[in-house]
């Protein structure tokens, strides 16, 4: 009995505890140990019974994070930010190597950008990491941030963007890797390469892209396809550039896009004006329904039976209703002119020669959807995908700080309004 009591109360202290430092989290106080970039000092004659404490940020360590969020928005991936540090013998708070667990959780921590985060996890002591809570306590907190809102967006933006993409894309020199689709089966071509022995036994080395099923699966599902990596890359750099030397052809794709934002309206109208229409007709045969049932000309089961088939169709209406409703509210939009899709080509195409291998690969998979092949392996039509985020972050004028930063890009023009994805074929 006593060792029952002792566990009650036991649960009860750490109860309180998690409620206090919950309470303490919402009101922005920092709970657990401040990670880099800054430490707790004491207040002096603070006139408190206990001993008062606040956050005061470190130089040298704020600078390192800054350093990590510029060059991570600068489109470096986790692994070559860690090597860089680590070869210049800069460590971590516990002065350990830098690591990409330890890169990660920086770039993801809000208490660079002035908040607080509590309550990541539940129930730790069973579940670990297993138990990530989806929806944490984050507060603006009582200390100074480190980073500015408008990088750690970017930085937030770059990370969303990545997790959906097979981290295999962003390592070597292969710009296009998975941007690529195969002309037999559409699946995305990956880096290959062959050794070859010349006539004065040398070893040549030949970059291609190879179908990714192929490599993975074997022949038996298909072929190789296989395209030389310098024709491909050179292609693709050179046809976004006579695009914007031959204002006929933008022109005429801008003409497309505005033309086939037309044609689909009606269409959808009409699809649309049927659903109306059928939900209409389920809400009327509800309604019969229940005056069947008391009138008792239903039973019970066959009434709630029919009851619930009616409404699964009723949400599926919605459901297309809704997408259909927000495709025409971007179709209403006034037709895309011409200055703002050369504005974007133009930007995208600058940065891109003016840019790192990192950084062309990053700003490639960003704005590109896919690059389509033909039989007769020949690059046939590249996809842009331009977007409110894309254009904001990389595609508008940097922040004044970030064009000393080592690495970013340097887009100093100003960015024309982006309201709608626009999808650029060329």
């Amino acid at each position: 009995m006593m060792g029952a009591v002792a566990e009650l109360e036991r649960n009860t202290i750490l109860e309180n505890i998690r409620l206090g430092q919950a309470q303490r989290a919402r009101t922005g106080k920092h709970i657990t140990k401040p990670p880099l970039g800054d430490r707790l000092v004491d207040v002096p004659n603070s006139g408190a019974r206990r001993r008062e404490r606040r956050l005061e940020v470190v130089p040298e360590e704020a600078a390192v994070v800054k350093l990590i969020f510029e060059q991570f928005a600068s489109g470096r991936g986790l692994k070559a930010i860690a090597n860089e540090l680590n070869h210049r013998a800069i460590v971590t708070r516990d002065g350990n190597p830098f690591s990409i667990c330890a890169i990660r959780d920086l770039l993801e921590n809000p208490f660079f950008i002035g908040q607080v985060r509590f309550n990541r996890f539940t129930n730790w002591a069973e579940r670990r990491r297993k138990g990530k809570n989806p929806n944490p306590i984050i507060a603006e907190g009582q200390h100074p941030a480190i980073i500015e809102k408008e990088l750690w967006d970017k930085v937030q933006f770059l990370r969303q963007r990545k997790s959906h993409t097979s981290t295999k894309r962003f390592h070597g020199e292969y710009l296009l890797t998975g941007l690529l689709r195969c002309p037999q089966c559409g699946a995305a071509m990956t880096a290959s390469r062959t050794n070859n022995k010349a006539k004065d036994g040398s070893t040549v080395v030949r970059m291609y892209y190879s179908c990714g099923a192929s490599r993975s699966k074997g022949s038996a599902i298909c072929s190789a396809n296989s395209v030389r990596k310098q024709d491909a890359e050179h292609y693709v750099m050179n046809r976004i550039k006579e695009v914007l030397d031959r204002p006929h052809i933008l022109r005429a794709i801008v003409k497309g896009i505005n033309d086939r934002k037309t044609i689909r309206i009606g269409p959808m109208k009409d699809e649309l004006a049927a659903i109306q229409s059928r939900m209409a007709a389920i809400h009327a045969k509800k309604l019969r329904y229940a005056e069947l049932y008391e009138d008792d000309m239903f039973e019970q089961s066959l009434f709630a039976g029919r009851l619930s088939e009616l409404d699964a169709d009723l949400e599926r209406l919605l459901a297309r209703k809704a997408e259909l409703e927000s495709e025409l509210d971007g179709h209403r939009a006034e037709p895309v002119p011409y200055e703002t899709v050369r504005s974007l080509i133009a930007r995208f195409e600058r940065l891109l020669r003016s840019s790192s291998t990192d950084q062309r690969k990053t700003l490639l998979h960003l704005i590109i959807g896919k690059i389509t092949v033909t039989p007769d392996k020949k690059i046939d039509k590249i996809e842009m995908i331009f977007d409110e985020m894309t254009e904001q972050h990389f595609l508008g004028a940097a922040p004044s700080a970030a064009q000393t930063v080592e690495g970013a890009f340097s887009t100093i023009e100003k960015a024309l309004s982006l309201t709608q994805k626009l999808h650029v074929v060329i």
